[in-house]
């Protein structure tokens, strides 16, 4: 009798979406309830149809084979509602249980927290969800307590009370992890709301008296700045290196250290919004007040260098009978002041300051090109939207901070103003994060080009001798060279040098003299034997082969790291990791070593392979066909897939509620389908 494989259990998140309501509507019902504090709080949740049912369910969805589970709840809550995390208190795990339906089969449930910020739109993308909701706290203590408000039930598996329209199986202790989790969730808002109240109260009245609507809407957005600050803190605390006194200006401090500009970024929609005099930039983050209050600096010294007032400056910019000619000139002026203020902080010259404007120029038009490469389902639009407004693209660095700061030489809507200082904030972030760059990218671009170690790889690995195609899936493969060395072949898979935008990108992850696989290069043994030693001794093999070849050179390996290996080899203990940016960074699945190999100055990156690939294993071990077939959709999750519960890269420089249009292309590419 043949045994039927069980079902593997399906693993879904499901989240408490959670932000402050507008302050508008907190203090009109802070006067109406005769100075009681209001509800604060205010929890998004979606309304599915089906079958002509409505009913409630919290934000999430299915984890993706490819993803871990911080990373899934993030794209379902983006996919469902169009809405990122504030900052984040790192992706918090509430509870989990199991639940089976006839429908839906065997499914274990996470149930996580993430807050954000205020939204008085969401963007639907989840075609299941036919209405996005936000409940107050006493709303949602009915929705989970009872299985329904207001008429509409809430999916079975979130509910204390049993629902009518959801037949699930739930043994003893899954219900009773189920019911914890969601009482423990709901005291744990309880108490927040409390906390929240309390300070709502603080800022309304103060000295006994109740202050005006205005001065409440700016003690707001202190709080949310400080909430979003503290969000960071968490989500990216591992990224804040502490930046020791070589640094000779603290603008080029923050930008390479702290959290390396990804929090600029993230804050540039509120200053977008409210610009430079924002309330919240005195709450926010050290790295983006230095970066505002240099631009200011900046502008501040070049007025009062011209005995021109900021009135004079405004009108003079935006005031109808200024001539052309007297505007182009004002401009002008202060692009060569703000071109030598950049040039003496970061020690750069002319020639350097115009490729750094030109890389950034360029940047969007490489992202599109390379999102288009790695995902033809984006060909449909989003690539194509890539162009920045013209007064943006076509600025040169003094028009560029103008309009940052609020001048343009026109009026617009509030809504143009508001997308011109978005972009110009951008540009002038990616220009700033460029300059600290440009000096260590093009010495090492010279290294590579002019070193040892690409001729020495070249000359230890041997002659080419034959090329294979290798299959990805269906749609895809690869072609790679065999290189010969004595009686071993291998794959010797060099990638290329790393493009300035590619390592501007990087350097929004990590620190500039940290960046390691500006030149990386990965081997392959192609043999059968899976003895993983073999990796050591290819190493050892090369290191000898450097030292016999440049004696007079200093050499150094670093950063050694191994995965998967003692797992591999023992092979008792068959587990896998279930964390990771993707599945291929999982260590105990992936058998490689990986290394920094140093000579004099020059750096190479080495991947070594001991295994080409670890057939019927179960998809417990990973060799280097299994890592490949899993790394061909990277460049589209490395950018669209948020870490920690941050926004990712492309989020953070198209923010849904300004690129409503970007969002909905996003939702076609392989990450999202």
């Amino acid at each position: 009798m043949e045994t039927l494989a069980p079902k593997e259990i399906q693993k879904i998140v499901r989240s408490v979406v959670v932000s402050l309501a507008d302050s508008d509507e907190i203090y009109q019902n802070f006067i109406e309830q005769q100075n009681t504090p209001p509800a604060i709080l205010r929890f998004y949740l979606g309304i599915k149809v089906q079958h002509a049912n409505k009913r409630y369910t919290l934000l999430g969805g299915k984890l993706n084979a490819s993803e871990n589970w911080t990373e899934g709840i993030q794209r379902e809550i983006n996919e469902e509602a169009g809405i990122e995390p504030l900052g984040v208190p790192k992706q918090t795990i509430i509870g989990q249980w199991r639940y089976s339906s006839e429908k839906s089969g065997e499914r274990e449930v996470m149930l996580t927290y993430n807050p954000i910020l205020p939204s008085k739109k969401a963007i639907i993308g989840d075609p299941k969800i036919t209405e996005i909701k936000a409940l107050r706290l006493e709303e949602l203590k009915q929705l989970i307590n009872e299985g329904q408000f207001d008429g509409i039930p809430i999916e079975g598996h979130l509910a204390l009370k049993e629902s009518a329209l959801d037949h699930i199986v739930i043994f003893d202790v899954d219900a009773q992890s189920k019911n914890a989790s969601l009482s423990k969730a709901l005291a744990w808002m309880d108490h927040i709301e409390d906390h929240l109240r309390k300070r709502i109260a603080a800022l309304i009245i103060q000295d006994g008296k109740i202050i005006s609507q205005e001065a409440f809407a700016t003690e707001y957005q202190k709080l949310l700045s400080e909430f979003m600050r503290k969000g960071i803190e968490v989500a990216v605390k591992n990224k804040t290196a502490e930046c020791n006194g070589e640094m000779k200006n603290e603008l080029i401090k923050v930008l390479d250290g702290g959290y390396l500009g990804k929090d600029i970024l993230y804050y540039m929609p509120q200053l977008a919004k409210y610009g430079i005099a924002w309330a919240g930039l005195e709450n926010a983050t050290k790295e983006v007040q230095t970066f505002v209050n240099f631009l200011k600096g900046t502008y501040n010294e070049f007025l009062a260098n011209n005995n021109l007032s900021v009135q004079y400056y405004q009108d003079l910019m935006q005031g109808k009978e200024t001539t052309l000619e007297t505007k182009t000139s004002v401009i002008s002026a202060l692009d060569q002041f703000f071109r030598k203020r950049l040039k003496e902080i970061f020690e750069i010259n002319d020639h350097d300051l115009d490729a750094v404007h030109g890389y950034v120029q360029n940047l969007f038009r490489d992202l599109s090109n390379e999102m288009r490469v790695a995902d033809p389902s984006l060909t449909k639009g989003l690539y194509q939207d890539f162009t920045l407004l013209n007064e943006v693209n076509n600025a040169n660095f003094g028009y560029l901070l103008s309009l940052y700061l609020g001048f343009d030489s026109k009026i617009n809507t509030n809504e143009a103003d508001t997308l011109i200082r978005l972009e110009a904030g951008r540009q002038l972030t990616l220009l700033l994060k460029g300059l600290v760059g440009i000096k260590p990218y093009q010495s090492e671009l010279n290294k590579v080009r002019n070193g040892k170690l690409q001729i020495a790889v070249n000359n230890f690995f041997g002659p080419i001798i034959s090329e294979r195609v290798i299959q990805l899936d269906s749609n895809n493969s690869m072609r790679v060279k065999i290189r010969q060395r004595g009686d071993k072949q291998f794959i010797v898979d060099e990638k290329p040098i790393k493009s300035f935008t590619s390592f501007l990108r990087k350097s929004f992850d990590d620190r500039i003299k940290d960046i390691a696989d500006f030149h990386s290069i990965s081997i392959i043994f192609l043999d059968e034997n899976h003895d993983v030693a073999k990796a050591d001794l290819l190493i050892h093999e090369f290191q000898e082969f450097l030292h016999k070849q440049f004696p007079n050179s200093q050499q150094d390996v670093r950063g050694r790291r191994t995965y998967g290996t003692q797992e591999f080899i023992s092979a008792a203990d068959k587990h896998t990791l279930v964390d990771g940016k993707r599945r291929g960074s999982q260590g105990s699945k992936l058998v490689r070593t990986k290394l920094i190999f140093q000579l004099d100055d020059e750096k190479l990156e080495l991947v070594v392979y001991p295994l080409y690939s670890i057939p019927d294993n179960d998809n417990t071990y990973w060799g280097w066909l299994e890592k490949i077939k899993d790394d061909k959709d990277y460049v589209v999750r490395r950018l669209l897939a948020g870490q920690n519960g941050f926004p990712s890269t492309y989020d953070l420089l198209f923010p849904p509620d300004f690129y409503p249009h970007h969002y909905q292309h996003k939702l076609g590419s392989i990450y999202h389908i």
